[in-house]
């Protein structure tokens, strides 16, 4: 059995496929969560992969996820940035965030 993050997964056969389709598929599903910027309560739409991405970055300097997503906006709203909205722009520090650390080869940080 592969362990992906807290669940397990079977990995032969048949299973192997559909495990992989509803791992992508769970993933892909959209959440949205009200988050309080600055005093302003915006939604912000992301799938459950970059939710949980954000959880685990911002568990590494001790916020929650909205906590994260508040500093982040700072960035972006400071127009450091080329995205075009806020929820690009998250989804892309998802897959830096993801790229840098497959590159550092910081397997704990990515699945863990």
């Amino acid at each position: 059995m592969a362990q992906i993050g807290s669940e397990q997964r079977r990995s032969g056969g048949n299973e192997r496929q559909g495990c992989a389709t509803t791992l992508v598929q769970d993933g892909y599903e959209l959440r949205t969560r009200s988050i309080r910027i600055h005093g302003v309560v915006t939604s912000v739409g992301l799938e459950n992969f970059c939710w949980e991405i954000l959880s685990r970055i911002a568990s590494q300097h001790a916020l929650t996820a909205n906590q994260q997503v508040v500093k982040l906006h700072d960035d972006y709203a400071g127009g450091r940035t080329g995205a075009v909205s806020f929820s690009s722009f998250l989804r892309i520090y998802c897959m830096q965030f993801l790229a840098h650390a497959v590159e550092h080869r910081d397997d704990a940080t990515v699945f863990s």
